[in-house]
């Protein structure tokens, strides 16, 4: 009987880890409606911009490139921890200097930065996280190396 309830307990490293998966699968959610709307063209403007566009010029390739390496993060999320919060990072970097380089030139408002700062956050915590992880993990295997 103790044993099963053992099985039902989740760990506070598992439900922290819980929490930045479902956390992020939100956001990732959302980033897909995001990304569906950024197909629509219209002259008058769209659900996703006040000003007209077409989905292919510089900023919406920029937006569309975006989305795949913010994919490729979230796909990393569940595999490594590490990994995830670089791409996360580079993604935010990218995200800054989409809105203030392009956004500036284009002569566009730069409102999607704030959307890149949750993920910043995400992906610092992911990077401290996973290696705080992995030198425990190096600490355990080199006291099993000296007994």
């Amino acid at each position: 009987m103790e044993q099963s309830k053992d099985k039902l307990q989740v760990s506070p490293k598992r439900k922290y880890s819980l929490a930045i998966q479902i956390i992020t699968s939100i956001f990732a959610l959302l980033y897909v409606v995001f990304f569906i709307f950024s197909f629509i063209p219209s002259p008058e403007g769209s659900p996703i911009a006040d000003h007209p566009y077409t989905p292919w010029d510089i900023e919406m390739i920029l937006v569309k490139g975006l989305f795949i390496i913010f994919m490729i993060g979230f796909y990393y999320s569940w595999k490594s921890r590490i990994v995830s919060g670089v791409i996360y990072l580079l993604w935010c970097g990218a995200l800054f200097w989409d809105c203030v380089y392009i956004g500036n030139l284009l002569h566009v408002s730069g409102d999607a930065i704030l959307f890149g700062v949750p993920i910043f956050i995400i992906g610092i915590i992911l990077l401290i996280t996973g290696l705080i992880q992995r030198n425990k993990l190096n600490q355990v295997v080199n006291i099993k190396t000296i007994l």
